[in-house]
């Protein structure tokens, strides 16, 4: 009997875990659609500025979560980290 229930909190917890996973993945999806044009025009205009890499990074850091706040969109920091990279490849993919 203890083997079925644990069997079945097992299963249950795989199950949930797929499901979140796929709610963080949408949410991210969401997200990134939603600020990458801007990201990208963010990180564009930060290539020509005379700033150290860090303090361009940090400004387009800050700028990107005030427009994800504008949205009304609620994230981790690594993903504005992720979207600030893909950003940075695909404006230097442009040059």
């Amino acid at each position: 009997m203890w083997k079925s229930i644990a069997n079945f909190f097992n299963s249950a917890k795989k199950r949930l875990k797929r499901v979140w996973g796929r709610i963080i993945k949408g949410a991210f999806g969401y997200f990134m659609a939603s600020v990458l044009d801007f990201a990208k025009e963010v990180v564009k205009s930060l290539e020509i500025e005379d700033l150290t890499n860090d303090k361009k990074r940090e400004k387009a850091f800050n700028t990107i979560m005030k427009e994800g706040m504008r949205l009304g969109l609620f994230y981790k920091n690594n993903w504005i980290n992720i979207i600030i990279n893909i950003a940075l490849g695909i404006v230097r993919e442009e040059f």
